[in-house]
């Protein structure tokens, strides 16, 4: 699975369109898993990205994926709690997708995500969230 969620290559390179970055812009994935969307976003903008996960196998295979695709340098991947991050600002954009675990379990999931993801943005900056939903077994 290229995506740690159910969400297709073509829906996620129309959701990095949408976005308004600059090569300026620094963008926070917040459960990035193998870097990914991340990835793809910088390639596009050519700006910074930080992507915060525990998963050390999957942040070493985003640095590699990142040096590979010639971002390597605009990349930083974090093996954090994201509890642990919550002091980072400042950032355009900030990205939660199928990782609102991330701050918290169950029903608070959603809204903790809102409120932690917002607390690293700026303000006039943007955030993206989306949660998993399997409609069917992916590919």
């Amino acid at each position: 699975m290229l995506f740690n969620s159910p969400i297709s290559s073509e829906k996620a390179d129309r959701l990095i369109d949408l976005l308004a970055l600059t090569a300026d812009s620094r963008v926070l994935d917040v459960g990035c898993g193998t870097g990914e969307f991340l990835i793809r976003i910088i390639e596009k903008y050519r700006c910074h990205g930080v992507g915060v996960d525990m998963d050390a196998a999957g942040l070493e295979a985003a640095r590699e994926a990142s040096e590979e695709r010639g971002c390597g340098e605009l990349a930083e991947f974090v093996e954090r709690d994201i509890g642990d991050y919550r002091g980072e600002t400042g950032f355009d954009c900030g990205l939660c997708l199928a990782a609102t675990h991330a701050y918290a379990l169950d029903e608070p999931a959603y809204p903790e995500a809102l409120r932690g993801l917002g607390g690293n943005v700026k303000e006039g900056g943007m955030l993206l969230i989306g949660e998993s939903y399997w409609a069917r077994t992916p590919e």
